[in-house]
C-alpha cells in the first residue's frame, strides 16, 4: 500500500512538473510563433505587390503607359485591364469594359475572389454589397481588394503644392507614359495596402459601423476605383491632419495590419516596407511624381 501511495505522488508530482515546463516553454515560444506568423503574412502581402507590379510593367509595355487610375463612363478602376497580364484571360474575357464594374453583366466577375488583390494579414474571403456613387442599391456583391492606388496628396497643413495635389503615377481616363514620372520610377508609389474593407479600422481597432468610412460602399471591391487621397491623421487615427501617415485610418490613406508599416509598390515594381513612424510630408513626396523632393532610404521608416 506504502508502496502504491509513493508511485501515486510521483506520478502526480510529475504531472506537475511537466505543466510547469510546458507552461514555461509556451510563455517563451507564443510570441515568437505569432512574431513568425505575422512576419509571414507580410511578406506574403509583398510578394502579392510583387505581382501587380509585373502585371503593371507588362501592360505598360503592351500599351506604353500605366493603366488609368479611374474610368468615369463606364465606372471602372485601374485593376480590369491587368486581368491578362495576371494570367486571368477567362476572367478579362469575361469582363465588359463598356459596362459599369457593378453592371449585372459584370456582377459574376465582380464578385470573383481573386486572392492577388488580398492581403493574409487581413480577413480573407471578404465581399461588400456595392451601390453607386448616388448611394443607389445595384444588386452586385464585390470582392474586395487590400490595395489601393492614389488620386491625390491632400493635407491643408502642407506647402501649397501639397494641399489637393493629384499629380500622382496613374492619371483619370488616359494611360500615363513612364517618362511622365519626373521624380523616377524608384521614388514614386504606384500602390500601398489600404487594408480592411468593408469595415472600417482605426489604430488596430474595428469600429462599430461604417459611417466613418469613405465611400465606404463603393470602394472595396477589386474593379473598382480604389484609388484614395493620401492624407495624414491625428496620433490617435480618428481625425485629419497631424503626425500619423501610415496604419492612422483606412476611410483614407495607407492602412495595413502589420505592426511595423504598410507595404508600397513602387512604379519600377519594387516593394518597400513604409514605416509606421514615416512622417507626413514623405509620404505625400512619394506619393506625387513631380515634386522633386530628396527622399532617402531612411526616410521610409
Amino acid at each position: 500500500g506504502d508502496i502504491g501511495q509513493q508511485h501515486g505522488g510521483t506520478a502526480r508530482m510529475d504531472v506537475v512538473v511537466f505543466l510547469a515546463v510546458l507552461s514555461v516553454a509556451m510563455t517563451i515560444l507564443f510570441p515568437a510563433i505569432l512574431w513568425a506568423r505575422a512576419a509571414s503574412q507580410r511578406q506574403e502581402c509583398a510578394a502579392n505587390l510583387v505581382e501587380l507590379g509585373r502585371a503593371m510593367q507588362s501592360f505598360e509595355q503592351a500599351h506604353g503607359g500605366l493603366p488609368p487610375r479611374r474610368i468615369f463612363g463606364p465606372y471602372r478602376g485601374w485593376a480590369p485591364p491587368l486581368l491578362p497580364h495576371l494570367g486571368k484571360d477567362a476572367l478579362a474575357e469575361k469582363y465588359l469594359m463598356d459596362k459599369d464594374f457593378y453592371d449585372p453583366a459584370n456582377r459574376e466577375v465582380t464578385g470573383t475572389r481573386l486572392p492577388i488583390f488580398e492581403c493574409p494579414a487581413a480577413l480573407p474571403g471578404r465581399r461588400m454589397e456595392i451601390t453607386d456613387l448616388a448611394s443607389n442599391e445595384t444588386g452586385s456583391v464585390g470582392a474586395v481588394a487590400d490595395y489601393f492606388g492614389f488620386n491625390s496628396a491632400r493635407d491643408p497643413s502642407m506647402p501649397a503644392r501639397l494641399q489637393d495635389n493629384k499629380n500622382t503615377a496613374m492619371v483619370d481616363e488616359t494611360i500615363r507614359p513612364l517618362s511622365e514620372i519626373v521624380d523616377g520610377t524608384s521614388w514614386t508609389l504606384l500602390l500601398s495596402e489600404q487594408s480592411g474593407r468593408p469595415d472600417h479600422w482605426i489604430k488596430g481597432e474595428k469600429q462599430k459601423n461604417d459611417s466613418g468610412l469613405a465611400v465606404a460602399r463603393f470602394w472595396g471591391p477589386w474593379p473598382s476605383f480604389n484609388v484614395f487621397q493620401a492624407v495624414s491623421y491625428s496620433a490617435d487615427g480618428k481625425s485629419k491632419v497631424g503626425p500619423c501617415a501610415v496604419n492612422c485610418n483606412n476611410s483614407q490613406g495607407v492602412y495595413s495590419f502589420h505592426e511595423e508599416g504598410a507595404n508600397g509598390l513602387f512604379v519600377d515594381g519594387s516593394v518597400r516596407l513604409l514605416g509606421k513612424n514615416m512622417a507626413p510630408e514623405v509620404l505625400f513626396g512619394l506619393v506625387t511624381r513631380n515634386g522633386r523632393e530628396i527622399v532617402g532610404e531612411e526616410d521610409l521608416q
